[in-house]
């Protein structure tokens, strides 16, 4: 009796085995800095023989620990590499690392990072991260979108990363990964000039009108300490319409004698509200610009 309830048990573990993913898991980071270095980490069973990594790129600074890697060219570039053995049997572990040129592009101000990672086996587990360049800051909105969406932003205390966990991934999909970034310098002046212009437009409106107001009130209380004789040499200053005036002609329009517009003038003058020149024998009074600007 034992026998039966055994065999079938027997054969739910061999379909159990045969529809294992023959990749265990696939572990890449990716270093964006200039070029871009991939340190990479496969876990697979005896059934794969061989890792390949197709790439539109070139492969520069191959390295594995045990094992060995090399660049084929095809279609596509690929870099092929093999177990240190190819009798070894059970689950197998090799971690190349590489550089690949050509995956960083320019657009305007905005960087632009793009690779495919193929998915050639049925595979467990796949994790990818990527650090952005020091001092860049990831874009993500309709115009720049990241890819695939259902990333992690996080940071290494001094970088930005992206990353993302897949699992049981099927043979013959593709991840494709797409990123933009720009200065984060850039990204601040940029934010602010979308999202705070309003404001600082408000700002600059309200700054002014207070000023305004302080000039004006400024103005008035000047006026206001000022005797009838020497508001009427300002007004009679300000109404020629010109920037000096000769002092005889106040004398005349105000109808005061020359010794009286003379101290009125001085008066004036010990406060900073008009200036004199002399020009030959004649005096030229103005008002200093800034009273004028106030009144």
């Amino acid at each position: 009796m034992k026998r039966f309830i055994l065999v079938p048990i027997f054969f739910m573990l061999l379909i159990n085995i045969a529809s294992a993913s023959p990749m265990k898991k696939i572990n890449l980071d990716i270093n964006i800095d200039g070029n871009t270095k991939i340190d990479a980490k496969y876990i697979f069973t005896d059934e794969i023989k061989q890792i390949n990594f197709p790439c539109e790129c070139d492969f520069t600074d191959i390295h594995i620990q045990d094992g060995k890697c090399q660049e084929k060219k095809d279609i596509k570039n690929i870099l092929v590499c093999e177990p240190p053995s190819p009798f070894m049997v059970g689950i197998i572990e090799i971690n190349p690392s590489f550089t690949v040129r050509d995956a960083i592009k320019k657009q305007g101000n905005v960087s632009y990072f793009s690779l495919d990672i193929p998915i050639l086996w049925d595979t467990e587990k796949a994790s990818i991260t990527v650090k952005l360049p020091n001092g860049m800051a990831l874009i993500d909105d309709e115009n720049y979108p990241l890819s695939p969406s259902d990333a992690k932003i996080g940071s290494d205390g001094r970088r930005i990363t992206v990353s993302w966990e897949f699992e049981n991934i099927e043979k013959g999909n593709v991840i494709p990964i797409r990123i933009y970034y720009e200065s984060m310098t850039q990204g601040l002046i940029g934010k602010l000039n979308e999202k705070w212009f309003v404001v600082l437009v408000l700002a600059i409106i309200i700054t002014a009108v207070i000023v305004n107001r302080f000039l004006s009130r400024r103005s008035q209380l000047v006026l206001s300490v000022l005797n009838e004789n020497e508001k009427m040499i300002v007004d009679l200053i300000k109404d020629q319409h010109t920037d000096k005036v000769d002092q005889r002609k106040l004398v005349k329009l105000s109808g005061f004698s020359k010794a009286k517009v003379s101290r009125i003038i001085q008066s004036l003058e010990e406060r900073g509200i008009v200036e004199r020149e002399k020009s030959g024998r004649k005096n030229r009074v103005s008002l200093r610009k800034k009273y004028f600007r106030e009144i």
